[in-house]
């Protein structure tokens, strides 16, 4: 992580406490937006953990339908701003 920016992070890495872990804290003042998946009985939740390298701890979970329309805006933000995103 601390060799190659990444647009956005999707992890299944449980974040622990009220801050963030590791890997928040080696993206956070980047330009990284971090998503932790929280599993649920059926499916996952996504958790907003960074925006944009902004620490966004609180802000609420989002079912899948959320969080596709919070993605796309996202990578159309990052098309706009001209960052380059990894697949």
């Amino acid at each position: 992580m601390n060799q190659k920016q990444f647009d956005i992070v999707l992890t299944m890495r449980r974040i622990e406490g009220s801050s963030t872990d590791w890997l928040g804290t080696a993206v956070s003042g980047s330009r990284t937006t971090l998503f932790y998946a929280l599993p649920v009985e059926v499916g996952c939740w996504w958790v907003p953990i960074l925006r944009f390298g902004i620490e966004c701890l609180g802000a609420p979970a989002l079912r899948p339908r959320e969080f596709s329309d919070v993605l796309n805006e996202i990578v159309d933000e990052i098309k706009q701003t001209g960052a380059k995103t990894v697949s």
